[in-house]
């Protein structure tokens, strides 16, 4: 029997293994040399156990790759010393090899001179064949012309990280014995052999039937054409196993679900040809392209331009970008609908595409395609993003091939949120997946800021990528506000949408409780939320309903005694920035950035956000007269002064890199 000593160290070794082990999984399964969906396709032995943990426990004792980019059997063979130690080759290559400049793999060094040996040795390890074709003497006589080409297909070939020879020799073995690089050129392509792991001919062929149509070798088009007019390399082989993985995860769930499914049926092959514009697509692009002048070098995308606080940031964005670059470099395009009950609010001149001008009827695919071509064709030195789904799909789809062509810049404001409470705003659906294509990203809350960072666990080097950007009063009041008349019952002013974010429940509810203070209510929206404020109105003699408005400016601002802002969830409303600057006394719910201009030393901010009740009370306090009333609108005065004027906008948006800036790297 084992002595209690004896059990506690046994237990103790077994617990330290355990831990390294642990230990080494991590580092392996983070490293950029082990690849999971590779390793568990190549060994498909492996059963239910995660793959690191198989290499990690049997792979690399029995000379398993753990991805293309690494070779067991090499490392040890060519690394005496990590073979005689007995550790892991991978581990001791992140840990120490990588630092003293030892490969991972043998590195073909030149298409030309070195040749994958037969047996799947490594080039190093044997003498290239006699009978190894070379571009000089591949085919009998070749024209000049033609040897130039292919000298030029075989550098590009070469230089490329989506030809894999080593791969490609292991894959097909009757190329053993020839250059695979030639091999691919003269013969692979047409016979949609996969390159690599990360490009397979007859997916992109099928993809692009116009290319299929070219007899070009399909790596060669994409990496000559395809690439830079934003097409994609096709399903990989990784993307292929993974649908069959899942597939055979799933298909027990329902008998039929193996049969049926395309891409189990034909996963090579997408149906739909992507290399050209579609449907309504090629008549719209040949009238917006007439529109066009090579001048445009700053872009702002919208889904439209109404009267709302997201476009009035987007148009602070053009007039700044204007002042800077002049009206003909700055082109506004609003992608999504045809609304543009806001064009009074840009400047005179402004340079404006309404996508739906030319098409009402394009798809949101069709609108995306567009943007992407826009960008493609004009080049411009940076877009800025203000609430576009087309725009924000185009980064989401194509963010890697559009960094390579402008500067991208997006603006965020909140979350959006649905009636039953899901997030459903851009900050949920495309944050995460845009963010690392993104030049910077502006924001005009500091709490919102804190939020994408805590929710997402942003790391520093794209927390660098956002800032605040604090959008201006459209006019800050130099002058105290006319002394209230007495007698004279005060007015409440409540301005905005009728939606659920704004809660004009809410409102309903705080009206009754002040009989004797009047509410002037101007908007739009709901018309069934209009419908109960307007049967209110006839029960309630101090509601007044006025309809929509144009700009806050034109509003009787100097007859009210206070403003009523009950939104649900905010980010930095522009109503409420410009309200306060017109010198009324702000009751405002704490939500989103509103505490970031809104506190009890400047205006009345209610944190019990549904409590009519608190509401009330609140109000009578402001519309009081008190002193400590006007010392609370002054003191809002001076915080706009120092963060809301257009020379402090216009200072925090040249902020390099900027939108505005024609060098971003040196500002």
């Amino acid at each position: 029997m084992m002595s209690g000593i004896g059990l506690s160290n046994t237990i103790r070794q077994a617990l330290r293994r355990l831990v390294w082990e642990r230990r080494d999984i991590r580092t392996i399964s983070a490293s950029e040399y082990f690849d999971c969906s590779w390793y568990a396709a190549q060994n498909t032995d492996i059963g239910s156990m995660p793959p690191v943990v198989h290499y990690v426990r049997h792979g690399a004792q029995e000379g398993r790759d753990p991805s293309p980019s690494f070779s067991t059997t090499w490392y040890l063979n060519t690394n005496a010393d990590v073979k005689a130690s007995g550790v892991n080759p991978l581990l001791h290559f992140i840990n120490h090899g990588s630092r003293e400049g030892r490969r991972p793999v043998a590195i073909v060094e030149s298409p030309f001179d070195v040749e994958p040996p037969p047996n799947g040795e490594s080039p190093s390890d044997a003498e290239p064949p006699s009978n190894v074709e070379s571009p000089s003497d591949a085919g009998s006589s070749p024209d000049p012309d033609e040897r130039s080409r292919l000298q030029n297909d075989l550098e590009l070939l070469a230089a490329s990280n989506l030809f894999d020879p080593i791969w490609y020799v292991k894959n097909y073995p009757d190329v053993q014995g020839h250059n695979p690089y030639l091999h691919f050129l003269k013969n692979g392509g047409s016979e949609r052999r996969e390159a690599s792991l990360n490009f397979n001919s007859a997916s992109y062929l099928s993809m692009y039937p116009d290319v299929d149509g070219l007899h070009i070798n399909p790596l060669i088009h994409y990496l000559r054409f395809g690439k830079r007019e934003g097409r994609t390399p096709g399903l990989s082989n990784e993307k292929r196993w993974a649908i069959d993985q899942t597939i055979a995860d799933v298909q027990d769930l329902d008998p039929e679900f193996e049969a049926c499914h395309p891409l189990y049926l034909d996963r090579g092959r997408l149906a739909t040809n992507v290399s050209m514009p579609r449907g309504q697509v090629p008549h719209a692009w040949a009238e917006i392209f007439q529109n066009l002048h090579d001048e445009m070098k700053f872009l702002v995308f919208v889904p439209w331009l109404i009267r709302g606080g997201a476009d009035l940031a987007a148009v602070n964005l053009v007039k700044v970008a204007i002042e800077k670059h002049g009206k003909n470099q700055v082109l506004l395009i609003l992608t999504d609908y045809d609304r543009t009950d806001a064009f009074d609010w840009l400047p005179d001149g402004t340079q404006v595409l309404v996508l739906s001008d030319f098409d009402p009827s394009l798809s949101t695919s069709d609108r995306q395609r567009i943007v992407e071509l826009l960008i493609f064709t004009l080049l411009p030195i940076s877009i800025i993003n203000v609430n576009s789904g087309a725009c924000w799909n185009a980064i989401r789809s194509r963010g890697n091939a559009l960094q390579s062509m402008t500067h991208i810049y997006a603006c965020l404001f909140c979350r959006d949120y649905s009636d039953d409470g899901r997030g459903v705003g851009y900050s949920d659906t495309h944050f995460r997946s845009c963010l690392p294509y993104l030049t910077k990203l502006y924001l005009d809350t500091n709490s919102f800021i804190d939020y994408l960072e805590a929710r997402y666990g942003v790391p520093q080097e794209h927390m660098q990528k956002l800032q605040l950007l604090r959008q201006p009063a459209s006019f800050i009041r130099t002058a105290d506000r006319p002394v209230p008349v007495p007698g004279q019952p005060a007015k409440v002013l409540w301005a905005g949408r009728f939606c659920h974010q704004k809660n004009t429940e809410l409102l309903a509810r705080i009206v009754p409780l002040l009989p004797d203070v009047h509410f002037e209510v101007y908007g739009s929206g709901d018309e069934s939320r209009r419908a109960k404020l307007e049967e209110l109105a006839s029960e309630n003699q101090n509601l007044k309903l006025h309809g929509a408005f144009k700009a806050t400016i034109d509003l009787p601002l100097d007859t009210f005694s206070a403003f009523l802002f009950t939104s649900r969830f905010e980010g930095m409303p522009t109503i409420l920035i410009d309200l306060a600057a017109s010198g009324l006394p702000i009751i405002a719910s704490a939500v989103g950035g509103v505490p970031e201009l809104v506190d009890n030393s400047c205006g009345w901010l209610i944190t019990d956000l549904d409590n009519e009740i608190a509401y009330a009370d609140e109000i009578r306090d402001a519309i009081s007269g008190e002193t400590h009333v006007q010392e609370r609108v002054r003191r809002m005065t001076a915080k706009l002064r120092e963060e809301r004027s257009w020379a402090a906008f216009s200072d925090a948006a040249s902020i390099a890199p900027s939108f505005l800036m024609k060098d971003v790297k040196n500002g």
